[in-house]
């Protein structure tokens, strides 16, 4: 070991190691040495009690729509295409089309706004002559801007996971080793008459890649029934379903789509009733703009109500153009009679 020209008596070298004592030694009682060793004792530091305790749902989910709160693009302008069906007894009552543009502020106190550019309606009513098992029209009051709402979150676990439920489920968390994403599931406790199961995938930081709420079969004895002057209605599927893009370092609703079957059965006034009500709504994002976009006029906001009744008609022929949400068995099939029925009149 050399040392600089200049050393003073004062001057000391001081030997450390993480996990044992320093030991510092004068120089001039190094020099006088023809050999040195130097022997460091450890440090023990004894530290508090840590416990480490699980977080509750309630602080798993703030954590998850704080996350987000802060990963939606904002302030953003969507479009997109938005499909409705309604069935009765598996016969579409009603089909709705719309072209959308959605604008979304984390600043603004009641969520998004939603504008109809342009929609379509088809109806089909059909009468039962005998009277005996009766057929209803549904009036879908298509609400698109509800659906948004539980497309940014937040509305979704207001209606479904209230802090006084919360005790009635558990949750999981299961980590992939290969993309870092984290699977989460909340599900009713085995005691719990609760119904839904929820799952979310996120990346690491929590980060939304999509959500599913459903109840599953095995759960579905656990939905309320309710009844009404003799009439009964049961929740036989239902199933929330979102999907997340990345843009300009934030996420957005790429895909959302909600379906609900209730069975309505009883006797009312001589009428017996016996059928299946299923709706099925759903929204597909084409093209996002982040980048001097402004809220919509008041007049154009869309209200809550028949969907068919805000923005311009659009003909059939040309809003296949713009139908961009694969068809499945079921949706073909009521396209196919709606459109007969249409050439029938």
């Amino acid at each position: 070991m050399k040392f600089p020209v200049k050393v003073s008596s004062q001057d000391s070298i001081i030997f450390s190691c993480i996990g044992y004592k320093s030991q510092a030694i004068s120089i001039n009682d190094a020099l006088n040495q023809s050999s040195l060793v130097i022997t460091l004792s450890e440090s023990v530091v004894e530290l508090k009690e840590v416990v480490i305790k699980p977080v509750t749902i309630r602080q798993l989910l703030d954590s998850i729509v704080r996350r987000n709160y802060t990963a939606f693009n904002s302030p953003m302008k969507l479009n997109g295409y938005y499909r409705e069906f309604v069935f009765t007894n598996a016969k579409c009552n009603e089909y709705s089309d719309a072209l959308f543009e959605y604008y979304y502020d984390n600043s603004l106190k009641k969520g998004g706004q939603v504008k109809i550019d342009a929609s379509r309606c088809e109806k089909a009513v059909r009468k039962n002559e005998k009277n005996q098992n009766f057929e209803a029209f549904v009036d879908s009051k298509a609400n698109p801007d509800k659906l948004f709402d539980f497309a940014m979150l937040a509305g979704m676990l207001n209606q479904f996971f209230s802090d006084k439920q919360l005790d009635d489920y558990k949750y999981s968390i299961e980590g992939n080793n290969l993309n870092r994403d984290l699977l989460i599931t909340i599900s009713p406790k085995p005691v719990s008459d609760k119904a839904y199961k929820l799952q979310f995938i996120t990346s690491d930081d929590l980060m939304l890649r999509s959500y599913k709420l459903e109840i599953p079969d095995g759960l579905l004895k656990n939905a309320k029934e309710r009844s009404i002057m003799g009439i009964h209605g049961k929740i036989t599927a239902f199933l929330i379903e979102a999907r997340y893009g990345v843009s300009n370092n934030g996420i957005y609703p790429e895909y959302f789509k909600i379906i609900k079957d209730v069975k309505i059965y009883g006797k009312f006034l001589g009428t017996v009733l016996d059928q299946i009500t299923a709706q099925k709504s759903e929204f597909i994002v084409t093209q996002i703009n982040t980048k001097n976009v402004t809220p919509f006029p008041k007049n154009e906001i869309y209200k809550k109500g028949n969907i068919c009744d805000n923005g311009i008609a659009i003909n059939t022929a040309l809003l296949k153009d713009y139908n961009f949400i694969p068809q499945t068995k079921k949706d073909s099939l009521a396209i196919s009679s709606i459109t007969k029925d249409i050439a029938a009149n």
